[in-house]
C-alpha cells in the first residue's frame, strides 16, 4: 500500500494529502439513515430517564410510607377509628396536613427550577 509522503510544510502538506485522496461519495439515504439513529438513540435516552424516574418515586415512596409507619409505632398510635376522632387529635391533623401542603409547594418549586435550567 502506497502511503504518501507528508512534507513538513505546515498546511500544504495537508493540502497535499487531502488532494491524494479519492473522492467519495455519500450514500442517498445517508442523511434519513443518521437522523434514524439519532431519533433512536433520543428515544433510548428518554426511556432512561423516565425509568430513571420512576425507580426515584417508587424509592421516595417506599422511604414515606416506612418513615410514617415508624413514626406512628414509634409514637404508639391507635388505629381505632373512634379514638382516631377525638378533640385532642385536630392540631396533629393540622400539622399534617400543613406539612403536606409545604412538600407540595417545595416539589413544585424544586420541579419548576430543574425545568427551567433543563431548557437553557
Amino acid at each position: 500500500m502506497n502511503r504518501p509522503i507528508i512534507q513538513q510544510q505546515g498546511n500544504s502538506s495537508w493540502e497535499q494529502l487531502f488532494a491524494q485522496l479519492p473522492e467519495e461519495r455519500l450514500p442517498m439515504d445517508f442523511r434519513a439513515t443518521l437522523m434514524q439513529k439519532v431519533m433512536r438513540q433520543a428515544a433510548i435516552r428518554r426511556k432512561h430517564n423516565e425509568r430513571l424516574s420512576w425507580l426515584a418515586l417508587i424509592m421516595a415512596s417506599i422511604a414515606l410510607i416506612a418513615l410514617a409507619v415508624a413514626s406512628l409505632a414509634y409514637l404508639d398510635f391507635s388505629w381505632t377509628p373512634f379514638e382516631l376522632f377525638k378533640g385532642e387529635s385536630y392540631p396533629f391533623y393540622c400539622l399534617i396536613g400543613v406539612l403536606a401542603l409545604l412538600l407540595l409547594m417545595l416539589d413544585y418549586k424544586l420541579r419548576q427550577l430543574y425545568f427551567s435550567h433543563k431548557k437553557m
